[in-house]
């Protein structure tokens, strides 16, 4: 019954993403973040009513949607959303493009991280049925990672940010790749960090006031040997 009450609130929730969508003469411009949002809602209903493939379907369709909008990371997470609606279905096959295509939206958003975490889970689902797909899937998050921190060093030096360099060649990646990006934090000079620029500030001021204060006495005590000789 509870079911049932679902899919027919998924089918409401579709005829507004539809009607959203239609133009006329007082509406010129279809409405695709309402159509998004309300394809969303439904995906939602037909999850709780287990009905995967309406799940995905709606999840792809708000999606679509959310692009159109730019809404670049809610169309990524329908995406992803709809790969692991792939893998209860059985639809092993889709699992990896749905991934590539949520990894493109999350890098279009500007979160990398997150665009090669959604590969990495993408490969984990498939890689007991299909071991060629789901390298291709790890390797392509090993270069997006890879894109990322070679770009964050090049910025860091660029910008003589010592803390951003420091990340980036403490990463995760940069550690257990056997390439000559490993090489980086023993043979390059690393900026000073913010931390060290602080520190090297005090000393330096330490210093410059102990000198004045060196100075100052050496002075007075030169005048009053002035006045005693005389």
């Amino acid at each position: 019954m509870g079911s049932n009450k679902k899919v027919e609130e998924a089918l409401a929730h579709i005829r507004e993403a539809e009607k959203s969508l239609k133009t006329g003469l007082l509406k010129w411009k279809p409405d695709y973040d309402i159509a998004a949002d309300e394809y969303n809602a439904a995906a939602t209903c037909y999850k709780a009513a287990r009905q995967f493939a309406q799940y995905r379907d709606c999840l792809l369709k708000a999606a679509e949607n959310y692009k159109i909008c730019r809404s670049f990371f809610s169309a990524a997470k329908c995406v992803e959303h709809a790969a692991l609606a792939s893998k209860e279905i059985g639809d092993i096959d889709s699992i990896a493009s749905l991934s590539e295509r949520a990894a493109g939206l999350y890098r279009n958003h500007g979160v990398p991280d997150t665009a090669a975490l959604a590969l990495d889970k993408g490969a984990k689902m498939i890689e007991g049925q299909n071991v060629e797909k789901a390298i291709h899937l790890y390797k392509y998050a090993v270069e997006i990672v890879m894109v990322q921190t070679v770009n964050s060093l090049i910025q860091g030096f660029d910008e003589q940010d010592g803390d951003m360099v420091l990340k980036a060649l403490n990463s995760a990646f940069i550690k257990h790749m056997d390439v000559e990006y490993a090489k980086l934090a023993k043979i390059i000079p690393i900026p000073k960090t913010s931390e060290e620029q602080k520190k090297s500030k005090e000393e330096s001021s330490y210093s410059h006031d102990a000198n004045e204060s060196a100075q100052q006495t050496s002075e007075g005590k030169h005048d009053d040997e002035e006045l005693d000789l005389c």
